[in-house]
């Protein structure tokens, strides 16, 4: 199964007394990392959970591992310049980062079925076609039981 994982799902796991679904977004990322589902972002995602990351432990040892050991559970797909113009052309999304996530997925060569994120609901509200979205713990009792 093809699954983008949004930047706050391996924030939940590094953060973990801060975040929510902590150990449901722990069986996501180790189901990406035992590929037992394919799992994607996108730069812009690789990049905010580094960010979130860095602001919340200020160690860069610590950050270059978790940073090394997430490129090994994931593949980063394309986000060129059109995802941003269909993001644009979509209209007016909750959260522009999230349409862009949507049109990313939507445009990849290999059928993005599901986001698994902490904001699933914000995500499905927007009328996305074809993938839908998933809060950790739900896609966890939905696809790894």
């Amino acid at each position: 199964m093809n699954v983008l994982i949004d930047a706050n799902i391996p924030s939940n796991v590094w953060l973990w007394e801060s975040r929510p679904e902590p150990r449901e977004s722990a069986k996501v990322m180790e189901a990406a990392g035992n590929g037992v589902i394919q799992g994607y972002m996108t730069p812009t995602l690789f990049l905010y959970s580094m960010l979130v990351l860095s602001s919340g432990v200020r160690n860069n040892a610590l950050v270059k591992a978790h940073g090394e050991d997430l490129l090994k559970c994931v593949t980063i797909i394309p986000q060129g310049k059109r995802v941003f113009m269909d993001g644009f052309e979509a209209g007016l999304w909750n959260d522009i980062e999230d349409c862009w996530q949507y049109h990313a997925a939507k445009r990849f060569k290999n059928p993005i079925e599901a986001i698994v994120t902490t904001e699933a609901e914000r995500f499905n509200k927007q009328g996305m076609v074809g993938i839908k979205a998933y809060t950790a713990t739900d896609f966890v009792k939905k696809f790894l039981k």
